[in-house]
């Protein structure tokens, strides 16, 4: 194993250093910030000191000058039999004690060179030993990035507007950080542009997936929408029994428990009667299970809420009781885009009181933002499922599917 020192003004150049030098199978061992002294021994400097090896068989091992005398064993002589365990390269993270991820290699070969590798036994050279516990101790390069703040300036050039972009999309600063964190760990810096946007739609879509789902479920016979006021939520029902009805050829059937505005209830029944759907007005809870009986028949029924204050106790305990019913269900909060996200927050943290099982984001065609979406799929056991882009019904009902939204985080299209 060949272990080397470098210093360079900044993460990359050294990492650059390293590649030539090691080439790229070579290992991130360790790296910190040092200072150094400019001219006359003033204006010092901060730069950055990375340890990187290389797994190589060399002729001869000397012992480490730092290994207290009681502990010094010179090395065996390198014979046939000996030599083969010198060749063995260095464990994964886990036999190393940290946590997957913390160290760093150069490019996907080194990585899978580590991972196939044999393991060291008990019987292994001391100065093998001595250098894999030290490195049990090392912090991961990219995690020193984030330690030291040097984001983006320590990004590869093709990263930077992209961490810029997203940040203006609003994304939260931490999650900007550990996608790059990531793309870096595992692919290095990108060679162009294009890489670079490739790399990171690709990261976005990865992480998102898990939080989308394919819309209602085949086996779902209620559908409850709930929210506060001002998003869309009777529109949003009319699309999604467009939807339903003529594409899916469902029989759908309409229930309003929203007669706080006798509005909500006329544009109800204005998209009952163009689509000639059934419709049931609830006034109160007690009223939920004889609407739901004469409906019962209907594959799919969907259920508008009264958007009140959702900071209002009573009104929460009331949709609870609205929300309970003895047919399979699923429950979506619709939230719009153009709402802040402190905002946001809070309304989810208040509906998931309620069981709320999926978002619906409206309003896409009114704000250039998007973060929020990733914001609330990383900090909220929530997953996302339809997006509005306009007050058409039915056009303006999309599926959020992980290329929709990598590409509305980056700036792709909104259709």
């Amino acid at each position: 194993m060949r272990v080397k020192r470098y210093i360079a003004s900044s993460v990359n150049e050294a990492v650059e250093k390293i590649r030539k030098d090691l080439g790229s199978d070579a290992i991130i061992l360790d790296t910190k910030k040092v200072s150094t002294r400019g001219f006359l021994g003033l204006f010092k400097q901060v730069h950055f000191e990375v340890i990187a090896a290389i797994d190589e068989p060399a002729p001869s091992f000397k012992p480490i000058p730092s290994i207290p005398e009681e502990k010094k064993i010179s090395p065996p002589p390198l014979s046939a039999e000996t030599k083969p365990k010198m060749e063995a390269t260095l464990p994964t993270a886990q036999e190393q004690g940290r946590e997957p991820n913390q160290g760093t290699s150069l490019s996907e070969k080194g990585k899978q060179k580590e991972k196939d590798s044999p393991t060291q036994g008990d019987g292994e050279d001391p100065w093998q030993k001595m250098v894999l516990q030290e490195m049990k101790e090392m912090r991961s390069l990219i995690r020193t990035w984030v330690e030291g703040r040097n984001f983006p300036s320590s990004l590869p050039e093709d990263y930077k507007s992209l961490y810029t972009h997203l940040i203006e999309q609003e994304v939260e600063e931490e999650l900007v950080i550990k996608l790059f964190i990531d793309l870096m760990e595992n692919h290095g810096a990108p060679q162009s542009e294009a890489e670079a946007r490739m790399r990171v739609k690709e990261k976005l879509i990865e992480w998102i997936r898990p939080r989308l789902t394919g819309g209602i479920k085949s086996s779902t016979r209620l559908v409850h929408i709930i929210g506060p006021t001002g998003v869309g939520k009777t529109t949003t029902i009319a699309k999604l029994a467009s939807e339903y009805l003529l594409h899916r050829k469902k029989k759908v059937a309409f229930l309003t428990s929203d007669t706080y505005r006798i509005a909500a209830i006329d544009q109800l029944k204005t998209y009952s009667n163009i689509l000639n759907i059934p419709m049931e007005v609830i006034f109160s809870p007690k009223d939920l299970p004889p609407a739901l009986s004469r409906v019962s028949h209907y594959d799919l029924i969907l259920m508008d809420t009264a958007g009140r204050n959702y900071r209002d106790r009573v009104y929460l305990n009331e949709m609870k009781e609205l929300l309970t019913s003895s047919l399979p269900s699923e429950t979506y909060l619709v939230l719009s885009l153009t709402t802040k996200f402190k905002d946001m927050k809070e309304l989810v943290e208040e509906f998931l009181q309620l069981g709320i099982d999926h978002v619906i984001f409206t309003k896409l065609d009114e704000t250039l933002t998007h973060g929020a979406i990733f914001n609330l799929a990383y900090h909220y056991p929530i997953t996302l499922s339809y997006i509005t882009n306009g007050q058409s019904v039915p056009d303006d009902l999309l599926f959020l599917t992980p290329e929709r939204f990598a590409d509305l985080l980056l700036g792709g299209e909104k259709s």
